[in-house]
């Protein structure tokens, strides 16, 4: 499949603003764009990436070695394969992401490792990926998995929110209990201004962002029993050591466990 890499890419852009080197020029030259206008961005994705470290490692560390992390980005820095395996080896990931150069990126970075699989699938897609070989190989859908959807949600139209939520709950419904849902999503609620410039650079890019509130992400933990400390912004998730530095408040997330019927 032929991809026009002119264009710039979010996962790409995220690689350069977390200092990765998986990137090109056209995703560099918006990541600046995006750092000029908006002061602390690159401090605000190390704070998004630090939320998705800590919630993998928590989650794992509660006795979960599954992860499904839809809309899955590049697994470069603190990658959700690397962190789970840290506290339990052999702790299986599959990564799905609709981006071809992405996937085979993923692929790269993966190869060799038997524990995680890259799925190139729009997660909306949802009975494509849950019944894809890969998925069905490395997942045990009768035990507990952990589906990470971080900053994945937002990347659907703002006038689905519906149907954005309704895909949250089907998925959550094909997991058994004791299963963990992890979500992050951009919001205008805390920065409208700076939101509103992050949505316009992104509008050039292969993927738009579409803000939304706190009730709509507190409706997609409907049914779920919230970790401490409930949702919030990524800085105050769970903080551990070090301070990513001021920045833009530009994300909720939350952590919800399935309870038992």
């Amino acid at each position: 499949m032929q991809v026009d890499v002119s264009i710039p890419a979010v996962a790409r852009i995220d690689d350069f603003l977390l200092g990765g080197g998986h990137n090109f020029w056209p995703d560099r030259a918006a990541g600046e764009r995006l750092v000029a206008t908006v002061p602390g961005i690159k401090l605000a994705a190390v704070a998004h990436r630090g939320f998705v470290r800590r919630a993998v490692h928590t989650i794992t560390g509660l006795g979960v070695c599954q992860f499904l992390d839809l809309g899955a980005g590049l697994p470069t820095l603190s990658a959700p394969h690397s962190v789970a395996n840290e506290v339990t080896p052999g702790a299986v990931v599959v990564y799905v992401d609709n981006d071809p150069l992405v996937v085979a990126h993923a692929e790269l970075l993966t190869e060799g490792d038997r524990c995680t699989a890259v799925v190139q699938a729009d997660l909306a897609d949802l009975d494509f990926v849950l019944g894809n070989d890969a998925t069905r190989k490395l997942l045990d859908f009768t035990q507990p998995i952990a589906v990470l959807m971080c900053a994945s949600l937002q990347h659907l139209p703002g006038d689905r929110d519906d149907d954005a939520a309704a895909l949250v709950a089907a998925y959550v419904d094909a997991l058994c209990p004791g299963s963990y849902l992890a979500l992050s999503h951009m919001t205008a609620d805390h920065d409208a201004e700076v939101a509103a410039v992050v949505q316009e650079r992104f509008a050039a890019t292969t993927t738009p962002v579409w803000p939304r509130d706190e009730p709509w992400l507190r409706k997609c933990f409907a049914g779920l029993d919230l970790l401490e400390p409930g949702v919030t912004t990524p800085a105050q998730w769970r903080p551990d050591r070090g301070d990513p530095g001021q920045h833009p408040d530009l994300y909720y997330v939350a952590v919800g466990r399935k309870p038992k019927a």
